[in-house]
């Protein structure tokens, strides 16, 4: 009998208008994003809050660490990211997941959906 995966709980609010989590969703899906660990964005790769900043439209520095917040400066994701629906716990956890927990963007998507 296969091992079952642990089972994994998004804390935190996920406000996200459903278009841009739905979108999101598949973008992580679509195949169209190398998986990167460590920043938003490394070069061609990224991690799921990077591919989040794409579907987004925020710019993500040349160091691939921060994120444009809405007063236009570049600022860590977790202080970006409750200006668009997602909790410091939950990009706290989104984090977790993708660079220490070596989950997959699909699995990560499937937690996203569930983050309800």
């Amino acid at each position: 009998r296969a091992p079952r995966p642990p089972r994994v709980v998004l804390r935190g609010a996920m406000n996200m208008d459903p278009a841009v989590k739905a979108k999101w969703v598949a973008a992580l899906r679509s195949g169209a994003y190398a998986q990167g660990y460590g920043k938003l964005r490394t070069k061609d790769r990224y991690c799921s809050l990077g591919v989040l900043c794409k579907v987004l439209g925020l710019k993500i520095d040349r160091a691939g660490k921060y994120a444009m917040a809405p007063d236009g400066n570049f600022r860590p994701a977790i202080e970006v990211f409750p200006a668009h629906g997602l909790s410091m716990d939950a990009v706290e956890d989104l984090w977790e997941m993708n660079d220490l927990k070596g989950m997959t963007f699909v699995e990560i998507a499937d937690a996203i959906e569930k983050g309800d």
